[in-house]
């Protein structure tokens, strides 16, 4: 028991990075209470699924247009400065919207802003505080050092979304009281970052402007194998399957006519299952099986939501969602783990960037996929997404055979972890 502790909690034995995990498991509760609260308020406010995906809409647009930026800065830039900066800003964002429910000023188009402000915070914020962990820990502990931001997100899904259903039905405390607790974690998990050691200055690699400095990125990714399928796989998930989290609201109240309290219940039991796979990807992410391991997490992940769309009662869908789960935070996990483990420190920011655009899509796609879940019903989109998204990813790791990403996985390629090559060096920048 006590070699699994070490090896799962491997990476917390760094104060840095402990201090780090604790601001944002501090933002990871403002994060959970926000779902459920801003999706049971939208879907309050409209009873449409497509409201729901008007909000998510609103994450994917700025995410798309400005995780360049995000990738840019996060190598450019002190990473913690940064990474405060944003933390601050999302407590700004939730503070207003608190007032304008307290002023009875709320509408659709005022969550809808706020999601706009909170998804360009995201695509600045997230890749400086991924890219964070890689100066706070040495290579050996860095996929579990990642695969540790799951555990506590997860640690946390388990009893947030329960409380803040709960907190949402006592009158005297409500959706108002609900969005001053979010701004209030955002800001609690500010003040724990300041605390965190800033790393050395470092050089960055390259010296052009965004555009370049873009295209330098994606081509030290396509020169990878296993980099390209990681990312790859995420943008396809995150195109297919992702969305399915957008109509969990409309799925508990529209399909089995329930309220927020059995909202917050669903949630919960999705993050048991995240809450375990977690803790089993963190006690693999630096080992040899971590590759297998994501491959089998992303072709079951559509295979388990096509089992949770055939849910014919809530009692079924509450079992079928800690399958559902687990599927997704192996997946996720171990994608981001894989991803930095494989990458040199001066492209962390900029891999990072890449990997949100599949949260981006998810958010843009999940606005037709809306308005096509109340043309046809919720229940059939969520069928829909879960077939596609298990033919979309069986193809990519089919693909991934063909380039022969597994070995560059396993025995990734001699100097990964060196300085890359020049841009202006011919050839790829790091052989495949």
């Amino acid at each position: 028991m006590r070699a699994w502790l070490n090896e799962t909690f491997a990476a917390l034995r760094k104060p840095g990075y402990r201090t780090l995990w604790y601001g944002t498991t501090a933002s990871f509760a403002g994060v959970w209470a926000s779902i459920v609260s801003r999706s049971f308020l939208a879907f309050d406010i409209t009873e449409s699924a497509a409201a729901l995906s008007l909000i998510f809409f609103g994450f994917g647009v700025p995410m798309l247009l400005l995780s360049p930026v995000g990738g840019m800065m996060a190598d450019r830039l002190p990473r913690k400065r940064v990474m405060v900066v944003a933390q601050w800003m999302f407590a700004i964002i939730w503070s207003v919207q608190a007032l304008l429910i307290f002023a009875d000023l709320v509408n659709i188009w005022v969550l809808f802003a706020g999601s706009l402000a909170e998804g360009a915070v995201v695509a600045i914020g997230i890749p400086a505080r991924q890219a964070l962990i890689g100066d706070l820990v040495e290579d050996e502990d860095l996929g579990n050092a990642i695969a540790l931001q799951q555990v506590s997100f997860n640690a946390v899904r388990v009893v947030a979304p329960s409380i803040a259903g709960a907190l949402i039905a006592v009158s005297f405390f409500g959706i108002g009281g609900m969005f001053v607790l979010q701004a209030a974690l955002f800001a609690l998990g500010a003040l724990v970052f300041m605390r965190v050691p800033a790393p050395p200055p470092r050089e960055h690699a390259g010296g052009g402007g965004l555009i370049s400095d873009t295209v330098e990125g994606l081509r030290y990714i396509r020169s990878r194998p296993a980099l390209l399928v990681l990312v790859i796989t995420s943008l396809v998930v995150g195109l297919t399957i992702f969305p399915y989290a957008i109509f969990i609201a409309a799925l508990v109240a529209e399909v089995f006519d329930r309220g927020s309290v059995a909202l917050g219940i669903l949630t919960t039991t999705i993050a048991v299952g995240g809450l375990a796979a977690s803790l089993y990807v963190a006690s693999i992410a630096d080992g040899p099986h971590a590759w297998r391991v994501h491959s089998i997490a992303a072709a079951g992940f559509g295979v388990v939501l096509v089992a949770f769309a055939l849910a014919p009662t809530y009692p079924v869908a509450l079992v079928i969602g800690v399958a559902v789960g687990a599927a997704e935070v192996a997946f996720i996990g171990l994608n981001q783990a894989l991803a930095m483990k494989y990458a040199h420190e001066d492209y962390y920011g900029r891999i990072q960037a890449v990997m949100l655009f599949g949260f981006a899509l998810n958010g843009l796609i999940g606005l037709p996929i809306g308005l096509l879940a109340d043309a046809i019903g919720i229940r059939e989109v969520m069928l829909i997404e879960g077939v596609v998204g298990t033919v979309a990813v069986a193809a990519v790791l089919l693909y991934s055979r063909r380039i022969d990403a597994r070995a560059d996985a396993v025995e990734p390629a001699e100097g990964a972890h060196a300085p890359p090559a020049p841009e202006h060096a011919a050839g790829p920048v790091i052989a495949g």
